[in-house]
């Protein structure tokens, strides 16, 4: 994933395409195609990012679905750019220096986390080949890319853990010395590093293929996301030192500098993760969008349809996929389950000013609790939704309360699936500023 800086940097200097929006055509639930005929919405370099404009024009047609936590866009055309994420917004505390919302640059207000977008077109492209091998390896990358919206989503604060581009560096290994996943083949869906060999304080790891089975996350990435608390995570973590490539073997070697526990990794960043495992988000909704470039002959020879038919194809299984690399423990777009719309209706306020948090889309007549963190602590209000599901919070706000505050609604344990998840509003973010 590009770093945060380069993508700012793009987004100040290119223009935003002043096409007419294409249509959005909804082939299956969450999932629509665009016939561009413009030539406007295809990316074709890495400074080019017309996955951007994809979005805005999505909301601008239908802002009636801004359910939505991710939005992810393939195309037909083939360009050799890696899978990538622009973070629209930074809600959980712990994980990041400085929260964020910058959702409704896009059109969304404050529900939208990420753009996800993979430019070598391999969703949709009939002619890759499709082993099994090669679909884990599409997953991973569906998977990855919108996840980055919690997980690894921090800075260089301790440098010898995370890199600039916001993925597990090669000198931390994010899988305990007794994790019961060590024996699965390539670790960790953030791209995390098993090293899969450490032996009298020699580390390696095996940097080359495509994994033969789904990547899923570690526990690490689990904590990151929600899905774990610390207090489940057992065992200590290898921090690597002098790691290098070897072309030789193929293989990443380095030093064990010291092993830490789960207190250190977090101690490492900001503080404990908000919303806890038990209050996160874990049903999650996303849209996924085909770009038909029809000025592609190579789309245009092969037939628009038949790349239709394979994203088809391809999105009908994210739902399953996303369960399992998470341990059973998030959904994706699964219809049991809707997940509440929290909106706030100033987002930045001076001290004093009143604000509103309104929650739309719940069960009717049913207890819950609004939890908000201003980063540091976190404060309950109970919430009782009314027949028609919904509810709202106003209150003024005094002298005490400056603060940037993450705010979110939790229902209890989900009946469907036996207390693996639960039913939570989305995360919103609102700030309180000075007089």
């Amino acid at each position: 994933m590009k770093s945060l800086v380069a993508m700012i940097f793009v987004l100040l200097t290119a223009s935003i395409a002043e096409a007419q929006c294409p249509e959005f055509r909804e082939v299956r639930p969450n999932r629509y195609v665009v016939y561009d005929y413009s030539g406007q919405y295809t990316t074709y370099s890495v400074g080019n990012p017309k996955q951007l404009d994809v979005a805005r024009c999505f909301y601008q047609g239908h802002p009636e679905r801004d359910i939505y936590d991710s939005i992810y866009v393939t195309q037909t055309t083939r360009v050799l750019v890696h899978p990538s994420t622009y973070v629209i917004a930074s809600r959980e505390s712990g994980t990041i220096e400085n929260r964020f919302d910058d959702s409704l640059r896009y059109g969304s207000d404050g529900r939208l986390r990420v753009i996800s977008w993979e430019s070598v077109g391999l969703m949709a492209d009939p002619v890759y080949r499709q082993s099994g091998t090669i679909e884990n390896r599409d997953f991973y990358d569906s998977i990855h890319e919108p996840a980055h919206w919690a997980a690894v989503y921090t800075n260089g604060k301790n440098a010898d853990m995370f890199d600039l581009g916001h993925h597990f560096s090669y000198f931390l290994g994010t899988k305990s010395d007794i994790s019961p996943n060590d024996e699965k083949p390539f670790g960790d869906i953030m791209g995390a590093n098993p090293w899969k060999k450490i032996d009298g304080g020699k580390a390696t790891l095996n940097t080359v293929g495509n994994p033969t089975e789904l990547i899923k996350a570690s526990d690490f990435t689990q904590y990151l996301l929600g899905l774990k608390n610390p207090e489940e995570i057992r065992g200590r973590f290898p921090i690597i030192d002098k790691a290098a490539y070897n072309p030789q073997t193929q293989f990443m070697e380095g030093e064990v500098a010291r092993w830490v526990g789960i207190k250190d990794l977090i101690a490492s960043q900001w503080g404990r993760r908000f919303p806890n495992a038990s209050q996160s988000q874990r049903h999650m909704k996303g849209v996924d969008i085909l770009v038909v470039n029809m000025h592609d002959q190579e789309t245009l020879s092969v037939g628009p349809q038949t790349y239709v038919n394979r994203f088809i194809e391809f999105t009908d299984k994210k739902t399953d996929k996303w369960n399992e690399a998470t341990w059973g423990k998030s959904t994706w777009n699964d219809a049991r389950f809707v997940v509440p719309s929290l909106k706030v209706g100033n987002r930045r306020l001076k001290v004093g000013e009143p604000f509103t948090i309104t929650l739309t889309g719940a069960a009717p007549d049913t207890n819950g609790v609004m939890w908000a963190n201003d980063g540091t602590v976190s404060y309950p209000v109970p919430v009782r939704t009314d027949k028609d599901g919904s509810w709202q919070f106003k209150a003024p706000q005094g002298q005490q309360f400056p603060s940037v505050w993450s705010v979110i609604v939790y229902f209890g344990k989900d009946r469907e699936t036996g207390g693996l998840t639960q039913t939570t509003s989305n995360l919103i973010l609102l700030e309180i500023g000075q007089k």
